[in-house]
């Protein structure tokens, strides 16, 4: 008759034979633990009314207490079977609640705990269990076992030992001991152990750890003989063939190495890694370039991302002078890992041997900040002799003396009134400077700044004859300087003004529509004055005079002060600055335009229109070009469309300009313009192509330009492309040669405007922005007018284009014939 187990009922009606059945209640699940029956029965599931039920059920199953130890057992059993890992170990707590000895539940625990992963709990449940009394042998060999799967090997070690106080003749403990203090080093352990297995069980796996520990003990001739015999026992065990080919190599056998490897790779394991490697040493050693590098590159075809293999191959290349090879291989194995010194060391050898020096110490610098401070000295000292050695240089050192001044003659001027001249400097050099002296007298440097090595050193005149400098770098190249000696006044020239006698120390007074300013003065110094200028334009003296007088001729346009400056022969040099007056307006003072905005309209994201992909650029350097310049504010707008110009000019512009009392307002618009029925557009980014309606109408933003009450000066520059004659502009007069001292022309009104073009079309190729924006920034004087960089773009347009720039007066706007004029700040 068959036993049927593990029939589970959901808490319900009761099965219909009145057969007595062992089970348990767990939770609200009754589990049938074992009972006869001629067929199987099948799951009924059913719901108890009542908590009595339960009771009364309970009672039922042959008299069983809820509290009986042996149920819980039988029922963890049954849920583990099942799968029901969580109810398992429920009931097997429950059983130790009950008796705290028992120990088939700590075994049956760590049968659960092995099943869901748990490997270090079920190691202390066999652990636990066997300290208990049930099968101790068993559950401490497997209590060790899993200690040591997760690397617990003290723990395992302790499971061992209480294992063989139990049973001294297991051999499987002996064995297990064996492998762990092997595998953690303590090789004398591993032997000890090792022989104590093999007196109990002559197994060839005893044997291997004999003859390994004892190899790697240096008891090669007990290793060879426990390695053979181990084979003789079982010639299936991979790692004695390769452990007695690496023994053999270090016995210069290299045909058994060679042998025992080959039967690894032939008989047991074509893939063994282990066995490739330790072939290719025994090749490498017989001098076999092409066998050794064979085997190891088929390990690293079986493992791709092992750095140890490409190290191993590396070298291998090295050895035989593959140097390029080799250095493919130390790159891999470091992309792998960066950490790694051998690879750095390897690498640099092989760039060396290649004479690719500034490789080479770049490994070596590399590897040296890998090494441990605590690093072998001659091995620290190895590296930093390479990197000494691969930064050699054969260049002498430059010396730069910045005090005192050198004469044409490279002689050192001296005032003769000091008592100690300063020498002071920097050298250039490659390498570090290993000796400075002035005069024979060492010196240290005084810093390194930006790769130049800093001196400094106080020297008593008296005693000068004449100052020597000899620097040796690191590698011995020297440079040696002497200075002659020249003593010198250090007075600096005094600058009088005769013509036009300066009202004060500081100012100079012009005459209205004064365009050029003649004058005349005089230098007194102790020695001969090379240079008399005023700004840029040289005076005329007589050099060979002491006290010389001087004249000049200057253009003042456009400025608003002048410097005259003047040097001796010994460099000493004085400056003295005028301001220029006019009408007893400073023309150095706040800016004579006043409070100056500049509005730039940038319409580039064209919906219909063909793009204009240079005016964002143009409108950058034009930006950069007005920071130079006293502007208040600039306001940049960008894509604008037809109903944000009509507002922007209309209202917004214009109550900005009021409320904010701006005197002065430039207007740059960058974008298409159109001319229809003789009327001039700017069009919007959401212009449509040939619907007049859709574009913005200059006159509509001449009529905004009547509410701007507060300008004085107001300058329209269209870089428009078609955009024509759009202002209906009224030609200006002659004002080319305005300039900044002519306050007439700041203080008149002006309104004007400056187009790329007359009626032909504009092309998009930046020449008008361009030349603008570089007639403000390489203008030399303190202000330019737009008078002269409409000339200047004028000329250039016509020279490199069909554009005909247009500059005029705005036609129905006031205009007094001033000017705008742009301030330099």
């Amino acid at each position: 008759m068959p036993i049927c187990k593990n029939i589970v009922w959901a808490v319900g009606k009761l099965p219909e034979k009145n057969t007595c059945f062992p089970a348990v209640f767990s939770g609200n699940v009754f589990v049938v633990l074992e009972f006869l029956t001629t067929k199987p029965l099948p799951i009924a599931q059913f719901q108890l009314k009542r908590p009595a039920a339960i009771l009364l059920l309970l009672i039922s199953f042959c008299g069983l207490g809820a509290q009986n130890v042996k149920l819980h057992l039988k029922a963890g059993e049954q849920f583990f079977l099942n799968g029901m890992y969580e109810a398992a170990l429920d009931e097997y707590t429950k059983a130790i609640a009950l008796d705290p000895n028992e120990g088939k539940a700590y075994s049956n625990m760590a049968l659960v705990n092995l099943a869901k992963g748990d490997t270090l709990l079920a190691a202390a449940n066999l652990r636990k269990s066997a300290a208990l009394g049930y099968a101790p042998e068993q559950n401490y060999l497997a209590a060790a076992q899993n200690y040591y799967t997760k690397n617990e090997t003290d723990n395992a070690l302790e499971c061992i030992e209480s294992g063989i106080n139990l049973k001294p003749k297991n051999y499987e403990f002996w064995l297990l001991k064996a492998k762990i203090h092997f595998e953690t080093g303590n090789y004398s352990a591993s032997l000890a152990a090792a022989s104590e297995a093999v007196k109990l069980k002559d197994l060839g796996l005893a044997l291997y750890y004999i003859g390994a520990s004892s190899y790697r003990l240096g008891n090669l001739p007990q290793a060879e003989k426990a390695l053979e015999m181990a084979l003789i026992r079982d010639k299936n065990l991979t790692d004695v063939y390769i452990e007695l080919a690496l023994l053999q190599i270090e016995q210069e056998k290299y045909d058994y190495a060679v042998d025992n490897c080959t039967m690894v790779l032939l008989l047991t394991d074509p893939y063994n890694i282990k066995a490739l490697v330790t072939r290719s040493r025994a090749f490498r050693a017989m001098n076999e370039p092409e066998q050794s590098i064979g085997d190891i590159t088929k390990a690293i075809l079986l493992d791709k991302n092992n750095h140890q293999l490409y190290l191993i191959r590396a070298g291998y290349y090295a050895d035989f002078a593959l140097y390029s090879n080799a250095v493919d291989d130390y790159t891999i194995a470091l992309g792998l890992n960066s950490s790694l010194a051998e690879a750095y060391s390897g690498r640099a050898f092989a760039y060396e041997q290649l004479n690719r020096k500034p490789e080479a110490r770049a490994d070596y610098l590399s590897l040296k900040a890998l090494l441990c401070p605590n690093t072998n000295l001659q091995e620290i000292q190895f590296v930093e002799n390479k990197i000494f050695e691969l930064s050699r240089e054969n260049n002498n050192p430059e010396v730069f003396l910045l005090s005192p001044a050198l004469s044409e003659k490279s002689e050192l001027k001296i005032n003769t009134n000091d008592k100690y001249v300063i020498i002071s400097g920097f050298i250039k050099d490659e390498s570090p400077i290993k000796e400075l002296k002035v005069n024979n007298s060492v010196l240290a440097l005084t810093g390194n700044k930006d790769g130049n090595f800093e001196f400094e050193a106080s020297l008593p005149v008296d005693e000068l004859d004449f100052v020597s400098l000899t620097v040796v770098d690191a590698y011995e190249n020297t440079a040696n300087i002497t200075y002659p000696i020249v003593l010198i006044e250090a007075g600096a020239p005094k600058i009088s003004l005769v013509s036009p006698a300066p009202e004060n120390s500081e100012t100079i007074h012009l005459e209205t529509g004064d365009k050029a300013l003649y004058l005349e003065g005089k230098i007194e110094d102790d020695s001969k004055i090379v240079s008399i200028k005023i700004d840029e334009v040289n005076a005329s003296f007589a050099p060979g005079d002491y006290n010389p007088r001087f004249t000049a001729t200057i253009d003042i346009a456009n400025r608003k002060s002048i410097t005259i400056s003047a040097t001796d022969i010994f460099g000493n040099t004085s400056r003295q600055k005028f301001d220029l007056v006019s009408n007893g307006h400073l023309l150095s003072a706040a800016n004579p335009m006043g409070k100056t905005w500049a509005v730039i309209i940038e319409n580039t994201s064209y919906k219909e229109f063909v793009p204009l992909p240079n005016t964002g650029k143009d409108v950058k350097a034009l930006q950069a070009a007005l920071s130079q310049y006293k502007i208040s504010k600039v306001l940049h707008m960008k894509d604008m469309s037809k109903r944000e110009m009509e507002r922007f000019f209309a209202i917004d512009l214009r109550d900005l300009i009021l409320s904010n009392k701006v005197n002065s307002l430039m207007i740059w618009y960058a974008g298409h313009g159109k001319v229809m029925n003789n009327t001039g557009y700017w069009v919007p980014v959401d212009g449509r192509f040939n619907d007049e309606y859709s574009y913005y109408n200059i006159n509509a933003l001449k009529a905004s330009f009547y509410s701007y009450s507060s300008l004085t000066h107001l300058l329209v520059v269209s870089d428009a492309c078609s955009a024509g004659e759009s202002f209906s502009i009224a030609m200006r007069g002659d004002n080319s040669l305005a300039n900044c001292n002519d306050t007439r022309l700041v203080k008149q009104k002006s309104a004007l405007v400056l187009t790329s073009s007359d009626s032909e079309a504009s092309l998009d190729n930046t020449l008008f922005a361009q030349t603008f924006t570089n007639s403000l920034l390489n203008n030399p004087a303190d202000c330019i007018p737009i008078d002269a960089i409409a000339e200047r773009v004028s000329l250039v347009m016509q020279k490199n284009t069909v554009q005909k720039p247009v500059f005029g007066r705005i036609s129905g706007l006031e205009n007094n014939n001033g000017t705008f004029f742009f301030i330099r700040k």
